[in-house]
């Protein structure tokens, strides 16, 4: 998994200036296409969104949500997902994250 994913601070930049975005109640997904042979993402949480436990289970839930979805494409994309702020683990459960995600993606495809 962390082949697959983007580390350095440009790339994200560059992924949400350039790519497309769709957002969701709970999360902001956004996607570039690039030159790669396989798909690479990233997650964002803010400080805002809790302490440390509850924003590792957030980024748990999302990076989850994308093994199941997103990983089984063979197009090369970067995508960054973003939870919005202010969203704690205490109110919504990964199945409404998941569901979110998906919505998001489906748009994106269009």
């Amino acid at each position: 998994m962390k082949k697959y994913s983007i580390k350095k601070g440009f790339e994200i930049k560059r992924t949400m200036r350039r790519g497309k975005y769709q957002a969701g109640k709970y999360v902001i997904v956004y996607k570039l296409p690039t030159n790669y042979n396989f798909s690479r993402f990233a997650v964002c949480v803010s400080k805002k969104n809790g302490n440390a436990v509850m924003r590792n289970k957030l980024k748990r839930w999302v990076r989850e949500s994308y093994r199941k979805n997103i990983s089984c494409e063979n197009k090369s994309f970067d995508y960054i997902i973003m939870v919005k702020k202010m969203i704690k683990p205490i109110d919504i459960s990964f199945e409404i994250i998941n569901q979110d995600i998906k919505d998001c993606m489906t748009c994106l495809k269009k």
